[in-house]
């Protein structure tokens, strides 16, 4: 169980731990070319169905890609709570 819940998240840098599932998981590469990433995304619950948008970018997705499985549980710390794109938003909260 993680510390805090995904509705208790504040935008910033974040020092809890929150526990939840990939529910999925999907690379977003540039539309001009194809070959180049610019993240991948993922949906993620807590324990109370609460979900929220990720992105993990490119100079890290190296080393998350193999670690991360769609429908397993994770415990994530160290990481940084933004506000979400209006113009994209494949779940509805206000944070990313």
């Amino acid at each position: 169980m993680g510390d805090v819940l995904i509705p208790s998240l504040m935008t910033g840098d974040c020092n809890d731990t929150i526990c939840v599932r990939a529910s999925r998981f999907w690379e977003f590469y540039d539309l001009n070319g194809e070959t180049k990433l610019l993240h991948a995304d993922l949906v993620l619950l807590d324990e109370e169905g609460n979900i929220i948008h990720a992105q993990i970018y490119p100079n890290a997705f190296q080393r998350f890609k193999t670690l991360i499985k769609e429908g397993n549980v994770y415990n994530l710390a160290c990481f940084r709570v933004k506000k979400s794109n209006d113009k994209y938003k494949p779940v509805t909260n206000e944070n990313i």
